[in-house]
């Protein structure tokens, strides 16, 4: 079973990763690691947000078809 992704958590979880990343507390392994998921992260909120965005123009195109008919 996959989790869905959650595009509010994944930000979230990009803001502490970069938190960490940009603090002296991890290791250079532990970084690899960070910038790897947030790597990850990033590309799935650029493919939530794409998908938003063309649900957003079928919906104000739809809708400009239908107040045309009227």
């Amino acid at each position: 079973m996959t989790k869905e992704f959650d595009f509010e958590n994944a930000m979230k979880r990009l803001k502490e990763i970069s938190e960490l990343l940009e603090s002296d507390d991890v290791s250079l392994d532990q970084a690899i690691s960070l910038f790897d998921e947030g790597l990850v992260l990033s590309k799935q909120c650029q493919t939530t947000l794409e998908n938003y965005e063309t649900r957003v123009k079928n919906l104000v195109k739809q809708h400009q078809e239908g107040s045309q008919n009227d």
